[in-house]
């Protein structure tokens, strides 16, 4: 199974009322290189966005020049490029695993304006990976502090470069920088002769 680390970023959070305004979809392979991407800026069919200034405040997307620009696609231009992709790496159904933080708010724009629902699910499988639940965890059994939550606290915490937080690609940069970081220590950990002393060693092992 792909693994496919995604980000979105929106007009809003209710996707029933905001619009889909940026995606970057990547695969990778078994290291967590990045060996394809898609990377789209959208708008909708009718040219109406419904995005509210708070959101457009946080991702830095100005509406007149995201608008403005010939690389911006429709919802339908943007659609076909999206199924093409899963097409492309998913032959077989649920070929793909989603990967991201707090995933299920990604999906739920890319189902609600790109692709149906059905559709998603015969591409990628159910079963996702998300660091948004691996931090809760982390926190409850008091291995990361509390403000390890977010992305960028995340990265932060590792000791990663931060790249332009809240813009689809480098938020997912991000992610894959953290979780290969992640995945690199569980594996010395197991290699290293299988013993977990610390309390860092054994969050690593959770992940």
């Amino acid at each position: 199974m792909k693994l496919m680390p995604f980000d979105c970023e929106t007009g809003g959070t209710d996707p029933k009322k905001s619009d889909l305004l940026t995606a970057y979809f990547c695969i990778t392979d078994e290291n967590l290189n990045i060996i394809d991407e898609l990377d789209l800026k959208l708008k909708p069919d009718s040219g109406d966005v419904r995005a509210d200034a708070e959101a457009l405040k946080v991702n830095g997307i100005v509406l007149e020049d995201h608008l403005a620009d010939p690389e911006t696609l429709t919802y339908s231009e943007g659609s076909k490029k999206l199924k093409d992709f899963l097409k492309k790496h998913s032959p077989k159904k649920r070929g793909i695993r989603p990967a991201g933080h707090n995933i299920a708010f990604d999906i739920g724009f890319v189902t609600e304006h790109l692709i149906s629902k059905e559709e998603w699910d015969n591409f990628c499988h159910y079963r996702v990976l998300d660091t948004t639940p691996i931090c809760t965890f982390l926190q409850d059994v008091a291995v990361w502090p509390s403000r390890v939550g977010s992305l960028t606290s995340i990265v932060e915490y590792l000791g990663l470069p931060m790249l332009k937080a809240h813009t689809a690609k480098d938020d997912v940069l991000m992610w894959v920088s953290a979780y290969k970081k992640i995945k690199e220590q569980f594996i010395s950990i197991v290699k290293g002769g299988g013993s977990v002393d610390t309390l860092d060693e054994i969050a690593l092992l959770e992940l």
